[in-house]
């Protein structure tokens, strides 16, 4: 997790310690999610994960099916693609009532899409695919993770 004062987009080619990390690692394909949300004090947190398949190729066909397609996407209309087909599965724990309340007017502990809510972008490297979801761009998602933020630890 990462505080900045604006929005930093494309996060595998502007952090040097990242950068080095996927070249020191070519031969393995990472997928790198960039949540970007708003913090205290107008200043942001890009909360960054960095995943590498465990599952071996042609070990689930459904699998590397719909991986193929979501990384090969036709360029013409790939975002658009990825951003109605990319899910997000929310999970608290341990929560303020307020906050669980939130989480569950965003839609709970069920997958949801976010790509036509928020901004959300894709880069894609020799060896790795970023998605960059930027909360910041939605007032109400914006109101709604505010509380959850910050009661996070």
């Amino acid at each position: 997790i990462f505080r900045a004062k604006q929005s930093v987009h494309h996060i595998a080619a502007r952090l040097p310690s990242l950068r080095s990390f996927l070249e020191r690692n070519s031969s393995t394909f990472f997928f790198i999610w960039n949540r970007i949300v708003p913090y205290k004090d107008g200043t942001i947190l890009l909360a960054v994960a960095v995943f590498h398949r465990q599952l071996a190729v042609g070990e689930d066909p459904a699998f590397d099916n719909l991986l193929n397609t979501f990384l090969e996407a036709d360029e013409t209309d790939a975002d658009k693609y990825r951003n109605s087909r990319f899910k997000y599965l929310t999970q608290m724990v341990e929560a303020p009532m307020a906050v669980k309340r939130g989480l569950q007017f965003m839609g709970g502990t069920r997958p949801i899409i976010f790509g036509g809510k928020v901004d959300q972008r894709h880069f894609t490297g020799k060896n790795y695919m970023e998605v960059d979801l930027d909360v910041t761009s939605s007032k109400i998602a914006c109101l709604t993770c505010g509380p959850v933020v910050c009661h996070s630890q």
